[in-house]
């Protein structure tokens, strides 16, 4: 089931569509190991994309990349490092 208000929807996107488009953006700071974009109904889960990416130097490389980006016309990325 998809949301009305994912961020997918918001910019005009399909779920796949939204998909390629996070995980070229990604590819820009380095191997993406996995990607994982919620699809999900519930308010605390739309739109949520998890990311692990080969090296960690890639992952700071994409937090400090995206910082304060938009997507869909909100303020949407924000990331958190996990070990």
């Amino acid at each position: 089931m998809h949301c009305s208000d994912s961020p997918a929807t918001r910019a005009g996107l399909t779920q796949q569509d939204f998909y390629e488009d996070i995980f070229e953006e990604m590819g820009k700071y380095g191997e993406v190991e996995n990607l994982n974009v919620c699809d999900n109904t519930s308010d605390h889960m739309v739109g949520n994309v998890y990311v692990k990416f080969r090296e960690e130097e890639e992952a700071v490389a994409a937090m400090t990349g995206l910082a304060g980006r938009f997507y869909g016309g909100a303020s949407r990325l924000c990331l958190t490092p996990t070990p």
